[in-house]
Order: C-alpha cells, then sequence, then structure tokens
C-alpha cells in the first residue's frame, strides 16, 4: 500500500461524491422547471416551457457533474493526481472506459436541450468556451512533465476537449428526431446549413463489422471504410419527410450560422481495399438509413405508426 495510492483513491471517493452531488440537484432544478424526469418526456415539454434562470442553472449543475466525469476544466484537477497514485491497470481504465462512458453520458442526457432552439443557443458557446479551457490546460500542462503517469492525466484531459469541440460544433438534429417532433407538435420546423453538401452515408453497424474484420487480420494496416455513393443533405431531407407523407420544403429552412466557413462540400470514401482484403461490402443504401434512423426516432415518440409502409415506399 502506498501514501499515493491512499490519496488517490481519497480524492477520487470525495471528488466523486461531490459531483454526484451536483448532478442530483440538477436533476432536482430540471425536474422543477419541467416536472419530468425522462430524457424523452423532457424533450417533449421543454418547446412549451420557457427558458428560466431555474431550468439554466439546473442544466449548468448537471454539466458541472458531468465535467468531472469527463475531466473538462476547470473540474479536471483531481485528474493529474488519480491517474499518478492509482495502479497501472485503473489509470488505464480512467482514462478510457471511465472517460467513454462519460461522454456517451453527456450526449445522451444533452441530447433534448441540445434538440430546443432556445437552449441550443445558449448551450452551444458554453460548451465550446469549456473546449477552448479544456484544449488549452491539457496540451500546456503536460509539456514540463516528467512522470509517465501524470503526463497521460494531462494527455486524458486534452482528449477530452478535442471531443467537447465535436459536441459543441453540433448545429441542428437529425431530420428523423425533429419530424417526430413536428409529428407530435412540439416543433414546427428544422433548420439547418448548407443543403446542397454531398455526404457519403454508412450504416454504423456495418461499419463495427468492417473494424472487426480488421481486427482479425493477421497484420495491421490501412482501410478505407465507405459505401462509395454520394447523397446531399437536401436528399436527406426529402427521403426522411416522405417516409412520413410530409413535404420537406414546408418544413425545413436555413440558417447562415449553421454554414461552416471551411466546408468541404464533396466527401466520398472509395473502399474497393476493403472489399477485396476483408471481403466487406456495404448492404444498407441511403434510402434503407434514412428509414432505419427515422423508424428508431418515430418508436422512441411514439409514433411508429405514422411511418410509410416500406411497400408503399416510392
Amino acid at each position: 500500500r502506498s501514501v499515493a495510492g491512499l490519496e488517490a483513491g481519497t480524492k477520487y471517493l470525495i471528488l466523486g461524491a461531490l459531483s454526484t452531488g451536483f448532478l442530483v440537484y440538477g436533476i432536482t432544478w430540471i425536474f422543477g422547471m419541467t416536472g419530468q424526469t425522462g430524457l424523452m418526456q423532457i424533450g417533449n415539454v421543454l418547446s412549451g416551457v420557457p427558458v428560466s434562470a431555474g431550468l439554466l442553472f439546473g442544466i449548468g449543475l448537471v454539466l458541472v457533474a458531468l465535467g468531472f466525469k469527463i475531466a473538462a476544466a476547470p473540474f479536471q484537477f483531481w485528474v493529474p493526481d488519480v491517474y499518478q497514485g492509482a495502479p497501472t491497470p485503473v489509470t488505464a481504465y480512467l482514462s478510457v472506459a471511465s472517460k467513454a462512458a462519460g461522454f456517451v453520458v453527456l450526449l445522451r442526457v444533452l441530447n433534448p436541450f441540445l434538440c430546443t432552439p432556445a437552449l441550443q443557443a445558449r448551450l452551444l458557446p458554453v460548451l465550446g468556451l469549456l473546449a477552448l479551457l479544456t484544449l488549452l490546460y491539457g496540451n500546456l500542462a503536460a509539456i514540463p512533465q516528467t512522470n509517465f503517469k501524470r503526463l497521460l492525466g494531462y494527455s486524458s484531459i486534452a482528449h477530452a476537449g478535442y471531443l467537447l469541440v465535436g459536441i459543441a460544433s453540433v448545429g441542428a438534429i437529425f431530420a428523423g428526431r425533429a419530424i417526430a417532433a413536428i409529428l407530435a407538435g412540439t416543433q414546427t420546423q428544422l433548420v439547418l446549413g448548407n443543403l446542397d453538401a454531398r455526404r457519403d452515408w454508412g450504416y454504423a453497424p456495418e461499419y463495427v463489422e468492417a473494424m472487426w474484420r480488421m481486427l482479425q487480420q493477421p497484420t495491421a494496416s490501412d482501410y478505407v471504410i465507405a459505401t462509395g455513393e454520394m447523397h446531399t443533405v437536401r436528399e436527406l431531407c426529402e427521403v426522411a419527410f416522405g417516409l412520413v407523407g410530409l413535404d420537406w420544403e414546408a418544413y425545413v429552412r436555413t440558417d447562415e450560422r449553421y454554414l461552416r466557413p471551411n466546408e468541404v462540400d464533396v466527401l466520398c470514401g472509395e473502399a474497393s481495399r476493403a472489399a477485396a482484403v476483408l471481403g466487406w461490402r456495404p448492404t444498407v443504401r441511403f434510402a434503407a438509413l434514412v428509414r432505419i434512423m427515422l423508424a428508431a426516432d418515430l418508436a422512441d415518440a411514439g409514433l411508429a405508426d405514422r411511418l410509410v409502409p416500406e411497400t408503399a415506399t416510392p
């Protein structure tokens, strides 16, 4: 038993308990403002709830708690000491599994709030500031380190900053969730940026299968996983809204705030090597992919019956 290990465990226990207190208190405030504790139910009622100081305070408390879990600045001070004092397997677990779980929870919890335009406009700048602070602190503090575990701790903080950049860069919600909200009467339109951006849309489970096939190879190598087909965001909206019998042009509008200054208009992958070496080929095409995603969002909202039957799809 080491003094450093005892100190690390004590810090993690106390600060972990403190962050849990912030989380519970934040949930209490959100419940007081919305009358709901389920994330889906909260999302359904947010459009009719004013953006009050109490609601923002509750969301802020939840962000503080989750900021501790993902080691975002300024809630990251426990990381170097805990990483240094913990056994190496525990340090590895905290830097990978624990952080990944924290971001999954963060995305899931923030989802209903980011789907509400009034709240999204307030949350994204806060997330951007957290990302900036976390990146700066993690990278700059790592420079003078001589202990490997402390270096890993600061590197983990920097990685959290990069991941937060992705969350802070989110625009409007995916068409499926917007369609569900429109059908439920809690939303009237979907706001997007560049409708003419052409992308290579792929089905995630098939991409995970490709990853598994890579791991079965005797030697490591590089592969491109893609469908080789491009479709615009405009096509996505047209197909998605058409699957519930709606005219997408009546509900979709564009906003210059969501236009990226360095937009890449065309992104398409070439996966012939993956097909030749791994024997992997995509089978779920664009229209089927949109149906799968939309069906999941409609089912979550209790609106599965609004989806046009597959046999009737044009």
